[in-house]
């Protein structure tokens, strides 16, 4: 899945959590985060740290991957 936007992010994470049958205690347990953190995470409200987010995303099992989308001009 492309993630570009913190709503693409919350959408793939909260789908990943439905999919584990994890709740949002149990997910934020296992990622070391707090269940409002995590909420907060899901629907793309105020601003979580990127580390939370690796934090969640690993203890989902999931990767984030960085890519160009195209090359960058010469100079």
């Amino acid at each position: 899945m492309d993630i570009r936007s913190v709503d693409d992010l919350a959408a793939a994470i909260r789908s990943a959590r439905k999919s584990e049958g994890l709740t949002q205690e149990e997910l934020a347990l296992l990622a070391g985060v707090g269940r409002i953190t995590l909420t907060r995470l899901e629907r793309a409200i105020g601003n979580v740290s990127f580390e939370t987010a690796l934090a969640v995303t690993a203890a989902l099992g999931l990767t984030i991957t960085v890519s160009a989308r195209r090359t960058p001009a010469t100079r």
